[in-house]
C-alpha cells in the first residue's frame, strides 16, 4: 500500500522549513479545514501541542523547554473554521452574502488572525489555559499581525 502526502500539507512543510524567526507563518489547509499560525519569537519550527485553550483552538509551544526562554510558538484552529467564518459573514451580510462570498473568494481576501480569534472568544468562554497564555498570544498577534485567506462556503 502506497501512502501519499496531501499536497497542502507538503506545502506547509516547505513553508515551515523556510520560516524566519519573528515572521509569522499562517497556513490554512482546506482539505481538512485546519489553520496553523506560528508566531512565537525565535525558531518555532519544532513544536508540540500543549492543550485546548478554546473550543477548536490549541496552544502550540516550542519543544525547547528551557524555563528561561519564551516557549510560545503559536495557535492552531481546527474543527470547522471555514463554516464558522461563512456563518459569521452570512449573519452580517444577510441577502448580500452570495455577492460578498464571490468577491471574497475571487480576490482571495485575507482576514487577520486576531479577528478570527476575537470571533471565537465572543462565542466561547476561555479556558484557564487560554488565560495563562492570553498576553503572549495577544502580543504575537499585535506584533506580527498574521493574515490568511480562508475561502467562504
Amino acid at each position: 500500500m502506497a501512502f501519499k502526502i496531501d499536497p497542502e500539507f507538503l506545502e506547509f512543510l516547505i513553508e515551515l522549513d523556510k520560516k524566519k524567526p519573528g515572521i509569522a507563518l499562517a497556513h490554512y489547509q482546506k482539505s481538512i479545514d485546519f489553520l496553523i499560525v506560528l508566531m512565537g519569537n525565535g525558531d518555532c519550527r519544532k513544536y508540540s501541542l500543549n492543550g485546548i485553550v478554546l473550543p477548536g483552538v490549541d496552544i502550540i509551544l516550542k519543544l525547547d523547554k528551557d524555563k528561561e526562554k519564551d516557549t510560545f510558538a503559536g495557535i492552531e484552529i481546527w474543527g470547522g473554521i471555514q463554516g464558522f467564518l461563512s456563518n459569521y459573514y452570512k449573519t452580517i451580510c444577510g441577502n448580500s452574502y452570495e455577492n460578498f462570498k464571490t468577491n471574497h473568494n475571487a480576490f482571495e481576501r485575507k482576514i487577520h488572525i486576531v479577528e478570527i480569534l476575537t470571533l471565537i472568544l465572543e462565542k466561547h468562554t476561555p479556558t484557564e489555559l487560554f488565560e495563562r497564555h492570553r498576553k503572549r498570544i495577544s502580543l504575537a498577534l499585535r506584533e506580527q499581525a498574521p493574515m490568511i485567506h480562508i475561502p467562504l462556503i
